[in-house]
């Protein structure tokens, strides 16, 4: 199955060998013209909407990843205080 620059071609061969007229010819290209600019309108939109989605989402793990991070270095300084020596002896791992 041809598609829309397909079709034009053949009613424009038609066209040459009088099989159409010029009025349908030019009817053709015209609606031809339109669904492409539109198609190529929407691969645009498509494109564009990619990257900004994908900046979204980029952004969205590192922000998920500083949290998860900072969450560990709290723990970690927490840690480190159990091995102080003005600890207690107890630490939160420890089954306070």
């Amino acid at each position: 199955m041809p598609g829309a620059v397909g079709k034009r071609r053949e009613f424009e061969r038609m066209a040459l060998d009088g099989k159409i007229g010029q009025a349908e010819t030019l009817e053709i290209g015209t609606r031809t013209d339109t669904l492409s600019y539109a198609l190529l309108a929407e691969i645009n939109t498509f494109h564009g909407q990619k990257h900004v989605d994908m900046k979204a989402a980029h952004q969205h793990f590192l922000q998920e990843q500083i949290k998860f991070y900072q969450k560990v270095g709290i723990l970690i300084l927490q840690i480190k205080g159990c091995f102080s020596p003005c600890n207690t002896g107890k630490c939160f791992f420890a089954g306070d």
